[in-house]
């Protein structure tokens, strides 16, 4: 969907998206504001890929807190063995 100053009220935005997947079938992230409006433009854009290619993407939605919430591993470097 082409952006358009429309977009930039306050009725729901998206504001871009990513494509991910490491070219083992991809993901489209998509970022926006949390609402109807941005939800219907999810869809539509469900439906028109569907029109275009024959294939009804699967979407899901949410997030977690992420790194904030549930901590991190940090790994440490270890120096080699001095070799003789």
């Amino acid at each position: 969907m082409q952006h358009s100053k429309a977009s930039k009220s306050g009725e729901g935005t998206l504001y871009g998206a990513k494509i991910t997947g490491g070219g083992s079938g991809g993901t489209v992230c998509v970022i926006g504001r949390n609402s109807l409006k941005s939800s219907e433009q999810i869809l539509e854009i469900q439906r028109r890929y569907k029109a275009a290619t024959g294939y009804l993407p699967i979407l899901f939605e949410g997030s977690s807190p992420g790194a904030g919430r549930f901590g991190y591993l940090k790994i440490h470097r270890r120096n080699p063995p001095k070799q003789n």
